[in-house]
This record gives C-alpha cells, sequence and structure tokens, in this order.
C-alpha cells in the first residue's frame, strides 16, 4: 500500500489554522484556501502552478486522487462557465431593463408633451442610467416652463447621447459622450452613461477572455485528440480480449469491463470473423497499423465502423506477447461534428438576424429621436416603433397583466408554434402557467406571481419543458410582466456533448500508458504525465525547456534531420530509436513515432514515446554473453581436436594389443587345448577341456568388436540377443534368459535380419553371425 506524506509535515509547517492540517487530509492540492508559501491560496485551478510541481502531490498521487482532481477541475470549470453565463443573463437584463425603461420614459414625455405636467412615473430601475431619466422626465414635469427653456440644449444633449449608445449597440466600445453641458443633468447623464459604457466595456473584455480561455484549452485538447481514438484494448496473440477501456464497454453495448474480457476478437467482436486473419497478416507485415479501418459487432449484433492504430507488445527479450491499439467510432463523431456545426450555424443565423433587426430598429428609433426634437408627435410614433420592435423581436415574448394573464404575445412566438407540433399559441386571458404551458417541472405559476408580487426580475436559465430545456425570463413592469422563452435544447445537448468528448479524450491522453508530447519550433509546448516520468521532469519545467536538450548530443543531429523532413513533408521513418537524457544526466534508449500535425495555427510534431533502456540493457547483456560462449566453444573445439587425436591413439593401441592377444592364444595355447583333446581323458576332463576351449574362443574371438563396430546401427539389446542366438539359444531360452516376451526376442531377430541384409532371404542369422568370427 502506497504511504501518503503530510505537507505540513513534509515542509515541517507550522500553521495549524491551515484547512489542509485541520482536516488531516493527504490531497493537499484539492483544499481551497491552504496556508502555503506565505500566501492564502484559493481552488485548485489558482495554484494548480504550484501544486503540481510539489514533493507532496507527486509522493500522494494515484490513481484515486487523479479521479477525484479530475472531478475537482471539471466541478470547478462548470463554475467558470456558469459566472460567464451569469454575466451574459446580466447583460441581456441590463439592455431589458433599458427598453423597459425607456418605454416608461417616453410614454410619460408623450403624456407631458399632450399637456399634462401631473404624469409621474417610478423612478425604481436596476440600472443608474434608467433610474436618472425617470428622475429627469419627473422633474421635466415639475418644471415644464425650465424645460421649455433649455429643450433646444436638452435636445442636442439626447441626440449625442443617444448616437453613442447607438454606436455602442454596434460594438463600439470605444464611443463616449464628449462637451461640455449648461445643464446640469445632461452633464450627469454624460458622466453615467460614459461610467455605464466603460462597465460593460470590462464585462465583455472579461467575458471575451474567460471564452478564449475555454477555446484555447478546448483547442489544446482537441489537437492531440484528432490524433488519438477512443478505446484503448489489448489482446494476447491467441487473439483474447485481456483488457479494454471502459469507453469501449459503452461504445458495444456490455454491461462493465469484465463481461467482454477474455472473449475471441474474431468470433465476438469482428463483424466478419476473417477481416481478424487480415489485420494480423498486415500487423505482422508493417509493424504496426495507424488508421486501420475494421468493423465491429456491438452485444446486440449492429456494426460500429472505425479505425484503429495498432502494434504488438514484446517482452524484455523481444518477443511479442500481445497486440494493444486505439479504436476510433468514425461515425459518432462524424455525426457529433456535423450536429455542432448545425447548431453553430443556426446560431449565427440568429444572432445576424437579430443584430440586423436590432439596427433597423436602432436607426428607426434615433430617427424618431430626432424627429421628436422638432415636433411632438414624435412619442407616438416612438410607442409604434416600439411596438414593432415587440412584435419582430426573434425571441419568444409573452405580456401578462398582474393576474398573470395573457395579453399578448409577438410574431416569434406565433412562428414557434407552428414549429412544434405539440405546442400551442396561448389565448388572451388564460392564466399563464395555468392554462397555458402548464407542464414546467416547477411550479411556474407560483413564480409568476411572487414576480408580479416583489416587482424583481427572475431567470431561468436551464428549465426543462416536456423534453425541451428553455431559458425563461419573468421581468416586472407596472401593468404586468413580459415572459421571455430561448429554446437551448440544441445548444444543452451540444455542450454536453463537447464537454463529455473533452473530458473523455483528455483523459485518455494524460492516462497512457506511454508519453505523448507536442513538439512546435523546438520547444516542448505539450507534454503529458509519463512524458515527464520518463526524462524525469515536472510538466512545468518541460514546458518551458528546447527539446533538443532532451536528446543524447550523438543523436540529436539525426533526430533533427528527421524533424525537418517530416515538417517539410518529405519522407521520413514513422518510428525510430534514439538516446535521451534525464534531468539528472542519465542516457535512456527511446522509441519515437511521431507525426505532423497543426497546432494552434502553426506546424508542429506530435511524438508517442517509450522508454526501451532495460530492453537495450538485456540486448547488450546477451551480446556480451554470446561472445563468451562462441570463446568458450572455441577453446572446446581445440580440446576437441585433442580428444580426437588421443582416441584414435587409443583405439590404435587397442588394435595392436587385441592382435598380441589372438597370436599368444593361438600360437601359445590352443595348441596344447587341441593336444589335450588327444589324450585318454575321462568324461569329466573332457568337458572341462571343452569348456576351457570356449572361453578361449570367446576371448580371442573379434565377433562382439566387429559387429559393434561395423554395424553401428545395432542397440546393446540386439547385441545381447545376437551373441545369444552364436551360442544355438532359442528364442524361448533367450526371453527366460533376459527376461522379457518370446514376442520382443522375435522382434529383435526381425531387426536384425534388416540391419545385416538378411531381410526376404533364406539364410541361417546363426550362421550368418558365427561367420564373423572367421
Amino acid at each position: 500500500m502506497k504511504n501518503t506524506v503530510r505537507c505540513w509535515e513534509f515542509f515541517k509547517c507550522k500553521e495549524t489554522e491551515c484547512p489542509v492540517h485541520k482536516s488531516q487530509e493527504p490531497w493537499c492540492w484539492l483544499v481551497s484556501g491552504t496556508h502555503c508559501r506565505n500566501e492564502i491560496q484559493g481552488t485548485f485551478l489558482e495554484k494548480a502552478e504550484i501544486c503540481l510541481g510539489c514533493e507532496p502531490f507527486r509522493a500522494n498521487v494515484d490513481p484515486a486522487s487523479l479521479e477525484q482532481t479530475v472531478k475537482v477541475v471539471h466541478k470547478q470549470f462548470l463554475e467558470f462557465r456558469r459566472m460567464v453565463e451569469e454575466r451574459d443573463r446580466e447583460l441581456e437584463g441590463i439592455s431589458m431593463e433599458m427598453a423597459l425603461g425607456l418605454s416608461e420614459v417616453f410614454e410619460a414625455l408623450r403624456q407631458i408633451s399632450a399637456g399634462d405636467p401631473e404624469v409621474r412615473i417610478p423612478e425604481a430601475s436596476e440600472l443608474e442610467l434608467i433610474a436618472k431619466l425617470k428622475n429627469m422626465v419627473n422633474l421635466t414635469a415639475m418644471n415644464l416652463g425650465g424645460i421649455v427653456n433649455l429643450s433646444h440644449e436638452f435636445a442636442i444633449g439626447l441626440a449625442e447621447h443617444f448616437d453613442v449608445l447607438h454606436r455602442v449597440s454596434k460594438g463600439n466600445l470605444n464611443a463616449r459622450v464628449s462637451g461640455i453641458s449648461q445643464v446640469e443633468l445632461l452633464e450627469y447623464l454624460k458622466n453615467v452613461t460614459n461610467e455605464t459604457i466603460e462597465s460593460v466595456s470590462r464585462e465583455i473584455a472579461d467575458r471575451k477572455t474567460a471564452e478564449g480561455a475555454l477555446r484555447e484549452s478546448e483547442r489544446d485538447y482537441r489537437t492531440i485528440i484528432e490524433k488519438m481514438v477512443d478505446i484503448y484494448y489489448r489482446a494476447d496473440l491467441e487473439g483474447n480480449l485481456m483488457s479494454v477501456s471502459p469507453s469501449a464497454v459503452k461504445l458495444l453495448g456490455y454491461d462493465s469491463t469484465d463481461e467482454p474480457t477474455g472473449r475471441s476478437l474474431a468470433k465476438d467482436f469482428y463483424y466478419r470473423p476473417d477481416d481478424r486473419e487480415i489485420f494480423l497478416k498486415n500487423l505482422k507485415k508493417h509493424g504496426e497499423l495507424t488508421s486501420y479501418e475494421i468493423i465491429l459487432r456491438k452485444k446486440d449484433g449492429t456494426p460500429v465502423v472505425g479505425e484503429t492504430s495498432s502494434h504488438f507488445v514484446y517482452d524484455n527479450s523481444g518477443k511479442p506477447i500481445a497486440v494493444e491499439g486505439i479504436f476510433r467510432d468514425i461515425t459518432e463523431r462524424k455525426r457529433a461534428e456535423e450536429t455542432l456545426q448545425q447548431h453553430r450555424e443556426h446560431l449565427e443565423e440568429l444572432v445576424k438576424e437579430r443584430t440586423v433587426e436590432l439596427t433597423k430598429a436602432n436607426e428607426l428609433l434615433q430617427q424618431e429621436i430626432s424627429d421628436s426634437m422638432r415636433k411632438g408627435e414624435a412619442l407616438r410614433l416612438s410607442e409604434e416603433r416600439y411596438r414593432a420592435l415587440f412584435m419582430n423581436n426573434p425571441i419568444e415574448t409573452i405580456i401578462v397583466d398582474l393576474e398573470g394573464k395573457v395579453t399578448g404575445f409577438n410574431k416569434a412566438k406565433e412562428e414557434g408554434a407552428k414549429e412544434k407540433p405539440n405546442d400551442r399559441l396561448p389565448k388572451l386571458g388564460d392564466r399563464m402557467y395555468k392554462d397555458y404551458a402548464g407542464k414546467h417541472r416547477i411550479n411556474m405559476h407560483k413564480e409568476l406571481m411572487d414576480c408580479l408580487r416583489i416587482g424583481k426580475p427572475k431567470d431561468f436559465p436551464e428549465l426543462q419543458y416536456d423534453n425541451r430545456f428553455l431559458n425563461i425570463n419573468l421581468s416586472p413592469f407596472s401593468d404586468g410582466a413580459i415572459i421571455t422563452s430561448i429554446d437551448i435544447t440544441e445548444r444543452k445537448r451540444a455542450e454536453e456533448a463537447l464537454r463529455a468528448s473533452e473530458e473523455k479524450y483528455s483523459g485518455l491522453v494524460e492516462n497512457s500508458l506511454t508519453g505523448i508530447y507536442i513538439d512546435q519550433d523546438r520547444k516542448v509546448v505539450f507534454a503529458n504525465k509519463r512524458f515527464a516520468e520518463i526524462y524525469r521532469y515536472s510538466n512545468e519545467e518541460l514546458l518551458v525547456m528546447e527539446s533538443w536538450k532532451l536528446v543524447h548530443p550523438q543523436d540529436r543531429a539525426l533526430t533533427d534531420s528527421i524533424r525537418t523532413k517530416r515538417l517539410e513533408g518529405e519522407s521520413a521513418p514513422s518510428e525510430y530509436e534514439a538516446r535521451g537524457l534525464t534531468k539528472d544526466g542519465e542516457t535512456l534508449w527511446i522509441t519515437r513515432r511521431n507525426t505532423r500535425i497543426e497546432y494552434q495555427g502553426a506546424p508542429a510534431i506530435l511524438g508517442n514515446i517509450a522508454d526501451i533502456t532495460e530492453r537495450k540493457r538485456a540486448e547488450e547483456a546477451l551480446r556480451d554473453r554470446t561472445e563468451q560462449l562462441n570463446a568458450q566453444a572455441r577453446s572446446l573445439e581445440e580440446v576437441n581436436t585433442a580428444l580426437k587425436v588421443l582416441l584414435k591413439q587409443r583405439e590404435e593401441d587397442k588394435g595392436d594389443l587385441e592382435e598380441k592377444v589372438l597370436s599368444n592364444v593361438k600360437e601359445l595355447v590352443l595348441p596344447y587345448v587341441a593336444m589335450l583333446h588327444n589324450t585318454r581323458l575321462d568324461t569329466r576332463q573332457a568337458g572341462y577341456v571343452n569348456i576351457i576351449e570356449s572361453s578361449l574362443d570367446d576371448i580371442v574371438s573379434p565377433f562382439l568388436g566387429k559387429l559393434s563396430s561395423k554395424y553401428l546401427g545395432l542397440t546393446p539389446r540386439e547385441i545381447q540377443i545376437a551373441d545369444l542366438i552364436k551360442h544355438g539359444k532359442t528364442s524361448k531360452e533367450i526371453a527366460e534368459l533376459l527376461n522379457v516376451s518370446t514376442r520382443a526376442v522375435e522382434f529383435h531377430r526381425e531387426n536384425l535380419r534388416l540391419k545385416l541384409g538378411l531381410k526376404n532371404r533364406s539364410a541361417n542369422l546363426r550362421s550368418h553371425l558365427l561367420g564373423f568370427q572367421k
């Protein structure tokens, strides 16, 4: 079990008020508000640069903590996205508040121009600019004579203000109200307007920065995962699945990774089993396969078209022991891309349409303001224009009275009801969220009535309605409320798909068994955890390092040549070996697989490396051992030559000895035995003489030596049986003497006839054997 390291013990920290010190939590990087490095630190994303290079982090990191870290990072990214969306909603709320406030202002001005100086409007507003405008209108009603005298200067000031607001609405955030007015209200309005524009500009800049960071993160991971696949697998050489990633289990329709493990790839996973043999032939021929298209079969039998990149896995001796690779479902990716593209095009078109409508409405409004300074009918025309703006607004909008009953809706609502088969238009007088649109997951009627009672707007960014998701805003005014509804179902699905894809592919890259990196402009701009472990650097150290420093000096020319050829599109080896240098100067042997990619708009090298140092050491040891054995073999060969000479001399000495023994027995002993036969011997003595003669024959007979040397194919048992046959023993007698079956003796007799060339001949075996004595 892995020992944990406590950061306060490791650093001898005495900050007992630190949250991680109180919780005794070893995963200190996941605790917010830590008292570390003489400062109070925030969330993991805010202190990641410090924590990733910290010794307790490297000591405590394990699969469980990594999973928890990914969850925390995911949660903080979601919180970051939520903040961006809240800012978007605040801007939308400001626009709606401004539209409603201006509507009240111009209605009051119309009444004033009609001769009603008693008109008053509520001055409360979320926007300080609108509140000041309302206050100005009330003051105008109270001081009608003064407003008439200052109407010309006021008209010019308002024209400048609305001209600035018009330019701001078109995206010119540098527009400001200038000049000095004698009217204190216009001067104050100028300051408020300029401050509001500054605030909106800062909000938009912050939002763009946040969105840019999110897009940058997405592009970084997307650049890598475009060259990689979704599913990891490993199979033995017999074609049985050894392990598989959870994404493959989900794709193929199994309940867990245990269910497909151990099954045959050809039989249970290939849609056409014969394709497995074709795949293996290509893999053996090329050593590895990249983007090789295959068709797999789900658990329910349906096909899945994809592409795989696979290679053999070798043991320390270089012998293949398994096949591993990654698989990508092409269909799902293309569908997701098409869906996302359609959604993006739809959103862009909506934005363009809304921009055109708002631009036209703004131009009309500007014209109305200019005309209103010249004639009293401008206020009436303004009301008509605002009604047109409301009716032509691309966002579905419904107006209700103070009792929550529908009093009107715009054209976007009519068109939306036509496009949705299960939707209908409300009737005038319907109680909103009671008689109409009552299928929300929460009590929206209560929310609407609370909004009308309190007088504050409410926003529901993701409200489920049947199988759709809506962004609903309730904005109360003096006579009721305006309800806007935007269908965000497609956007939400696309965001969920994009988020899931990013999490899946980033996890695959970070948990890869091989080192993955991106080299751009001779610098490491991306590296996964395994790459840092191989070279023994931290990820932060690698990302500021020039890539050539990781290569052994003697191999830098080779790697630089291959890198240049690949970037220029020339032919270069897809895999090669080169030495590398670790942080402490140790030499490593690395096998590299590289490809050219486009990263952040510029060419780069996407690399995949594996540490083969141990294999190289084993090969070197094997070569040394082979040289030692070769030297020993040469030495033994010399000894063997000397032994052959000695054996030849021994055979010659043995022949001389046999000739001397044979000569002495025949010349000195056998003549006397023959003389004994001619004497008068009794039966007993004659038997002894016969025994002596027989024994001497055995001694001097060259039978056994000649038989074994001439016919080396005879076994010891065959020579033994041949000797007994020579002495006249029957098969039964031989079987009893040797304690074997008669059938076995007959078998050996047949083998003797075959080896002595007597097969299918009528010659007597005993006579032939006796012939060897002569």
